[in-house]
């Protein structure tokens, strides 16, 4: 951050695995009061965020949030408008590629691409980009089980 932003501070909060899906929103927003010129809350995991916007609206906080991994609750928290961003990462497909790469390499076939370096789909959201049905969450490639019975000639 000192070499992106040498104007910006940063400050690392800590919110407990107990706290997921219980106390966390209240865990931020003490933290948030206690730092109140703080303008971008960034977490880890999206999960956090759960019951984040009715807490800082409560408490009549406003600020700009990026969460990780989102599941349909913060999609619908970003498609509202109650969230700022997210960085999707696409689990289901990451699953896939890792049984292709699997299968790859029992059959001895060189991986190539994004595959062979491992690396994930993942892409920040904002609520334009969630203009759909968020309940089986984000992928960036909507029909990915096709795709793959293609590249595997199981297509049937």
């Amino acid at each position: 951050m000192e070499e992106l932003c040498p104007e910006c501070g940063v400050r690392i909060g800590q919110v407990g695995v107990a706290e997921l899906g219980n106390t966390a929103p209240n865990t931020v927003v003490s933290d948030l009061q206690a730092n109140p010129d703080t303008n971008v809350a960034v977490f880890g995991t999206a999960e956090i965020e759960a019951g984040l916007p009715t807490a800082l609206k409560s408490a009549g906080i406003e600020v700009e949030t990026l969460g990780s991994s989102p599941g349909p609750a913060e999609l619908q928290y970003l498609k509202e408008g109650k969230s700022t961003a997210v960085l999707g990462f696409d689990l289901p497909v990451l699953t896939w590629t890792l049984l292709d790469q699997a299968a790859r390499e029992i059959a001895g076939q060189e991986l190539t691409g994004a595959e062979a370096e491992g690396l994930g789909v993942l892409q920040f959201l904002t609520k334009e980009d969630v203009q759909y049905d968020v309940s089986k969450g984000w992928s960036g490639y909507p029909e990915f089980a096709e795709k793959f019975a293609e590249l595997w000639g199981v297509k049937g």
